[in-house]
């Protein structure tokens, strides 16, 4: 693949934001055969969740807030976004539920957005994504990083003496 400049940011990361229609997706698959597809890798910085509504009016979703990119193996097309919707309920449900526990720093993760044709006959749809981690997902204390950062070869300085006490002045 060829080096591809970054499009820019956008609104979300999701399935649709970055143009996939599965049924088009799914329609190509069973003609190649193909069971499992990645349709994108998205990788980034969890740093909180947002409440939002959900399309249909029926209630709140959670979309994962911090620092996202994805790429489209396709086209090699990149993305990054603030927010991100991980397709696959139960990983997102898992991140959604760790950024929200107390003193939550954040969570760095890579997972490739697998759309999966080879399901069992009691799923309607005929399909399911599935969240495959690229690699194992570490917490992240940005502020500890920030801290050692700034104190990291900085120039030391002697001590101011401390201020006399009334005593001391007298």
């Amino acid at each position: 693949m060829s080096e591809v400049e970054t499009t820019g940011l956008r609104k979300k990361i999701s399935v649709d934001s970055l143009g996939f229609d599965y049924r088009e997706v799914q329609k190509d698959m069973i003609k190649k055969d193909e069971k499992q597809r990645v349709l994108f890798r998205v990788g980034g910085t969890v740093e909180g969740v947002r409440g939002v509504r959900d399309n249909f009016g029926k209630g709140d979703q959670f979309a994962l807030v911090g620092q996202f990119m994805a790429v489209r193996p396709d086209t090699g097309e990149i993305v990054q976004s603030s927010t991100l919707y991980i397709p696959d309920g139960s990983a997102h449900a898992n991140m959604v539920a760790a950024a929200q526990r107390e003193g939550f720093m954040g969570l760095d993760f890579l997972v490739d957005i697998i759309l999966n044709l080879d399901v069992s006959k009691k799923n309607s749809v005929g399909f399911e994504y599935i969240a495959k981690p690229v690699s194992d997902a570490q917490t992240v204390d940005r502020a500890a990083k920030l801290k050692a950062a700034l104190m990291a070869d900085l120039p030391q300085v002697a001590a101011l003496p401390a201020p006399k006490t009334e005593k001391e002045k007298a």
